[in-house]
């Protein structure tokens, strides 16, 4: 691969393709019909756990000096990402990165806001299309809960909010 731009629609066409067809192998392994088709047709669940201001040590996954058996579970199941960075390191501009997969001098937001209903719908940022709205639009439920720091109230990406922006 010659730059960052071509593992990136490499990887998104894997990604589309791991959601649109999860379970293929079970068809392979002559497995009733039945179960081939709710396998093919039922999409996959998707949790995305996302700390704040939390070092690699302070999690079990593998190490001893701390245990976190049910996250080792769950990294041990689904895709665990070592190897990363992020794009700010104020929360904020971090968050709206991920949720938008855009650089911070992209989507505009480069501080913590407070104050702000929703800063998903201010015309001032370019942060209108986020993943959650991509898979909501696919029939997902969605669900938030934890600190947000893109608003003080609930943003329509999610069928349900339970987000904070820095106190309960």
């Amino acid at each position: 691969m010659k730059t960052r731009r071509d593992f990136l629609k490499l990887a998104g066409l894997g990604t589309t393709g791991a959601v649109l067809f999860p379970r293929l192998e079970k068809a392979a392994e002559g497995d009733p019909p039945s179960t081939t088709k709710n396998a093919l047709t039922d999409p996959p669940n998707i949790l995305y756990v996302m700390s704040d201001q939390q070092r690699p040590d302070a999690l079990g996954l593998g190490t001893n000096s701390v245990r976190t058996p049910a996250l080792d579970h769950l990294a041990g199941e689904g895709v665990r990402f070592d190897q990363m960075y992020v794009a700010q390191a104020v929360c904020t501009p971090s968050r709206a990165s991920i949720f938008s997969g855009l650089y911070p001098h992209t989507h505009k937001l480069q501080r913590n806001v407070y104050g702000i209903d929703n800063i998903l719908a201010d015309p001032h940022y370019k942060l209108g299309v986020v993943w959650p709205s991509l898979l909501r639009a696919a029939g997902y439920y969605t669900a938030y809960i934890g600190k947000w720091h893109l608003g003080e109230k609930s943003p329509p990406c999610f069928d349900e909010w339970h987000g904070y922006n820095s106190t309960l």
